[in-house]
């Protein structure tokens, strides 16, 4: 018995070094997939500049430059504390062969931005990440950013921001994020103030191929408040929601994104039935976006400049996206104790004989004919009554544009076949433009 109690120490020492080497081994790369991560902070490039591996603790240093140009100016470097013991105890409790990544940013950097940067930040660090590896290759990082605090002495504008920690989990081709941002705050010497309150980041993300993302992510506020002179007080937007997402779906992916909030308040004095705005939500989409067409775009755009001697690279480009059956929608939904103003638009690409659907668009009637648009906008007259908008109805210019029902104010607009319709009346676009529609788009561009 003694024996055996003997060499359990002895095991765990020798499982306790195994299980070292096993980390150490794979800490170079852990440490190689951080720089990969971070690397989509641009324009900044980020290299690997040393590594110094020993059994349980290793160090590195990488260089950020200011541009992807190899030979550009250092800008700063992180240095990397990796621990990588086969076990050990944090905050996270007890760790069994896995690799923890401490980067931090060193603060000898002369770079005159980086210098201005530093100056802002109140505490000693300005980013700290911290990433862990388990045995399966999963990647947990904390990213923490200093506060910040900024001030400019010839307007008395100021700018401050408290910590904030983004949380990532990286699995394969997933990541999912978990972030709480810190009070932002901005004001003037003239009396107007913002105040954003702590708010909360989530997303999940999951990479399919290049520049191809299945994703969804949300950042919502408790409130924002804006404060000037000219408001008769503080006013208080609640619940403020932004979201966003993409839904691909074989060569074609789905965007969408959307703003919202649900309430408003002016102080105890101004009623909450008063006000022209209390909740609101703008939606805006595009369907069927073709994911190899968006890649020829993005490489193309890199490459140019906008100039009238490659406006019809522009355009071509452009044209690129117009797949047939791509869509462009946008919702607005505006609502007030009198009720409620809404506005949909739709734009449709119909596309052209050919095979891609955009193939022989050259001129503006070629443009025009492979598009479809409509835009529908309803408004409640009891809720434009608290408006400054209600006046407007009254003047010759609104009553072209406008049907009252008595209860409602609508408008219509469509685009078919050269033809644009407003309500009940139609204008042939063939007339009232003429020649102008065989101008080529490209020099359109130019001008």
């Amino acid at each position: 018995m003694k024996k055996r109690l003997l060499a359990i120490p002895l095991i765990a020492g020798a499982a306790w070094v195994g299980a070292s080497y096993f980390a150490g081994a794979q800490s170079e790369s852990v440490y190689d997939e951080l720089l990969t991560q971070i690397e989509v902070f641009k324009p900044f490039t980020f290299e690997k500049e040393s590594f110094n591996k020993g059994l349980t603790h290793s160090t590195a240093t990488s260089v950020v430059r200011e541009s992807n140009n190899p030979d550009a100016p250092v800008f700063v470097r992180l240095n990397h504390d990796i621990n990588h013991a086969a076990l050990r105890f944090d905050d996270n409790g007890t760790q069994i062969g896995t690799v923890t990544i401490k980067t931090t940013v060193a603060d000898e950097s002369n770079h005159p931005q980086f210098q201005q940067l530093r100056q802002y930040f109140t505490g000693d660090n300005l980013i700290e990440i911290t990433s862990t590896a388990g045995i399966g290759g999963a990647i947990d990082s904390v990213i923490k950013v200093g506060a910040i605090e900024f001030e400019r002495a010839s307007d008395g504008s100021r700018f401050t921001s408290e910590q904030s920690t983004l949380e990532l989990k990286t699995d394969g081709a997933r990541t999912v994020a978990e972030g709480a941002i810190g009070q932002l705050t901005i004001s003037d010497s003239s009396g107007m103030s913002f105040i954003a309150t702590p708010s909360t980041l989530t997303a999940d993300v999951t990479t399919l191929e290049s520049w191809v993302y299945d994703y969804e992510s949300l950042w919502s506020f408790d409130t924002l408040t804006l404060t000037t002179p000219e408001l008769p007080a503080p006013t208080a937007v609640n619940d403020v929601k932004f979201g966003t997402a993409a839904t691909p779906d074989g060569d074609i992916t789905d965007l969408s994104g959307f703003l919202s909030f649900d309430s408003v308040s002016m102080g105890d004095d101004i009623p909450v039935e008063t006000l022209p705005v209390t909740s609101g939500r703008l939606d805006v989409g595009i369907k069927n976006l073709n994911v190899a067409a968006t890649k020829r775009y993005r490489e193309a755009m890199n490459q140019i400049a906008v100039s009238a001697e490659d406006s019809k690279t522009l355009f071509d480009n452009i044209k690129g996206l117009m797949t047939r059956n791509l869509e462009v929608l946008y919702e607005l939904q505006l609502s007030n104790s009198g009720g409620n103003a809404d506005a949909d638009y739709r734009l449709h690409v119909v596309g052209d004989s050919s095979n891609s659907g955009h193939d022989t668009i050259i001129t503006a009637r070629d443009l025009l004919n492979a598009l479809e648009m409509d835009l529908m906008i309803k408004a409640n007259k009891a809720a434009l009554a608290l408006t400054p908008a209600l006046p407007l109805l009254d003047s010759l210019q609104a009553q072209r544009v406008l049907i009252d029902d008595g209860e409602y104010v609508i408008a219509k607009a469509t685009l078919r076949d050269l033809t644009a319709t407003l309500n009940a009346d139609e204008f042939p676009l063939d007339q009232m433009l003429g020649g102008m529609l065989d101008v080529p788009v490209s020099s359109l561009l130019a001008q």
